[in-house]
């Protein structure tokens, strides 16, 4: 039998305040609450914000967008070919947001372009490497 002088000391225990477990407790729901209010402005994101995604001088131009990033639509206006200057009307482009591409891992959204001559309609699908048109 080995006596009580051969086994090395426990090592001590760490205990947690009141104080310590009240502010975990604090800033889990703190964080709660900044996670809910970020979730809410990038639901209510205004259309908007995908007219300035857009470069100022790139291809393409959307004009006076309405409803939110999720479910929107504006005019687009794409850059003329052949060295003329300016923009032309291309229609009314819509947009919806399609949350079961989400359970293959991708951002997908269900896209119209109409106007006088034309009505175009496409799915576009992100995902981390690819971008699909389909």
């Amino acid at each position: 039998m080995r006596s009580n002088a051969q086994r090395p000391p426990l090592p001590a225990r760490r205990t947690r305040t009141r104080s310590a477990n009240a502010m975990s407790t604090g800033l889990r729901y703190l964080l709660i609450v900044v996670l809910l209010g970020l979730s809410l402005l990038i639901a209510r994101d205004h259309a908007s914000l995908l007219a300035t995604a857009l470069p100022e001088d790139g291809a393409a131009r959307l004009i006076a967008p309405s409803g939110t990033i999720w479910r929107g639509e504006g005019t687009l206006h794409l850059r003329a070919l052949g060295g003329m200057p300016g923009y032309l009307d291309a229609g009314r482009a819509s947009w919806r947001f399609r949350p079961g591409d989400l359970l293959r891992g991708q951002l997908g959204f269900a896209v119209t372009l109409s106007g006088p001559h034309h009505a175009l309609s496409a799915t576009v699908s992100i995902a981390p490497s690819a971008l699909f048109l389909t």
